[in-house]
């Protein structure tokens, strides 16, 4: 290499360029020839029927895909991480049994589809409410594990169960009273108080708000799922089936049971944090209001959120005492445009000399403060008879937006 100053300048031999780009293309190549870029449709045996959201992955690597709606995933994979070159892939769909299956990589495109077939991978009770045929009854139950929980990445039980289980809706309402703060959710598209919840088989009380205005589930009251910590979960278990014979109207729309850590197990801490930006088009309406057109892009970068949380698994005697708890802030987020209307009286926000959004649309300030037990404790040396206790408490201090 040969490398000149001239008036402040630094040269660079020509050759010495060649070879440096000459090496880059090969480095290039090399790579691209070295990765399998692995793709399929993941179907159910059955039917036939492709699984969305099925999770794709390879045993032992940092490599992982989603299906798509129509089933349809891509995979990329370094044969040189791959021992012999050979791999396992292993296929997730909720609901269905997992698959894996071992495949021989080679260079550049492969096909593979991939068949579920449709069973039960374990038998779950999810609650009994007296002795009868009826609530021995098998019925179909989708478990959403801790390993499933984390890789969410939510850090409220009510959005991994959004994110995780179908049928399952939680919505956002802004500007509908406490419903801010205490949001409904809802199963199968019925109201919140149809959905039955239970926390290790047995009923959790439903929160005190009434949902006002026009939120989701208006004259209802439903139980707050958020005042749950994530860190106490061990798995949640969804019935998403009519279940009112067994338990009553307030299983119209199915049931959640959610089941707690317990045992002697060490310590574990948690934390997530995360924020939300983009721009969104504002609105550029006439004074009356009542003409408008899009506006230019208003950016935001807002929403801000820290969660920490942890629990620990002590001995309690010839039992065990599960201590867990979670903190969470989350900032207020805003998606309101400019109001350009008139005053309608003397100080009114409205047409301002200087253009800005005279109230808030979007989720208020929260500060959540939780913690849970876990605790049982064998009766007899044959653990045929328990002593348990179970519970929590929860602060929540919101601040939400009105007009």
């Amino acid at each position: 290499m040969t490398v000149n100053w001239t008036g402040g300048q630094m040269l660079i031999s020509r050759r010495w360029l060649w070879t440096l780009g000459l090496w880059a293309i090969t480095t290039v190549m090399m790579a691209a020839q070295d990765a399998t870029t692995l793709t399929g449709v993941v179907t159910t045996s059955a039917d036939g029927l492709s699984v969305p959201g099925a999770v794709v992955s390879v045993v032992g690597l940092n490599a992982a895909a989603t299906t798509d709606g129509t089933g349809r995933y891509t995979l990329e994979i370094s044969r040189s991480l791959a021992p012999g070159g050979k791999a396992q892939i292993k296929v997730e769909g909720l609901g269905l049994p997992a698959k894996i299956i071992e495949v021989d990589l080679m260079p550049g495109p492969m096909s593979l589809d991939i068949a579920l077939s449709i069973g039960f991978s374990e038998t779950v009770t999810v609650g009994s409410r007296a002795v009868g045929a009826e609530a021995q009854k098998a019925v179909p139950v989708d478990i959403i594990t801790q390993e499933q929980i984390a890789s969410s990445g939510y850090a409220e039980t009510a959005q991994v169960l959004e994110a995780i289980a179908p049928s399952f809706n939680f919505p956002r309402p802004t500007i509908t009273d406490g419903t801010d703060t205490v949001r409904p959710a809802t199963l199968r598209g019925l109201g919140p108080d149809q959905v039955l919840v239970l926390i290790n088989g047995k009923r959790r009380h439903q929160s005190a708000l009434v949902h006002l205005n026009s939120s989701i589930g208006r004259g209802s009251t439903g139980v707050d799922l958020n005042a749950i910590p994530v860190s106490a979960i061990e798995h949640i278990e969804v019935l998403r089936d009519g279940a009112a014979a067994q338990y009553g109207s307030d299983a119209i729309a199915g049931v959640i049971n959610i089941v707690l850590k317990g045992g002697v197990s060490g310590p574990t801490i948690t934390s997530k944090v995360g924020m939300s930006w983009g721009s969104f088009v504002g609105n550029a309406c006439t004074p009356s209001g009542l003409t408008c057109a899009p506006g230019s892009d208003l950016k935001f970068s807002d929403g801000g959120l820290f969660d920490g949380g942890g629990s620990w698994g002590l001995p309690l005697g010839k039992g065990s005492l599960l201590v867990a708890a979670e903190y969470r802030h989350h900032n207020r987020t805003n998606r309101a445009s400019i109001d350009p209307r008139d005053q309608i009286v003397a100080g009114d926000a409205g047409n301002n000399a200087v253009p800005e959004p005279n109230h808030r649309w979007g989720d208020p300030d929260t500060r959540d403060s939780m913690s849970f037990v876990n605790a049982s404790v064998p009766l007899n040396d044959r653990q045929t008879r328990w002593v348990y206790a179970f519970g929590g408490f929860s602060r929540r201090v919101a601040n939400s937006a009105g007009f």
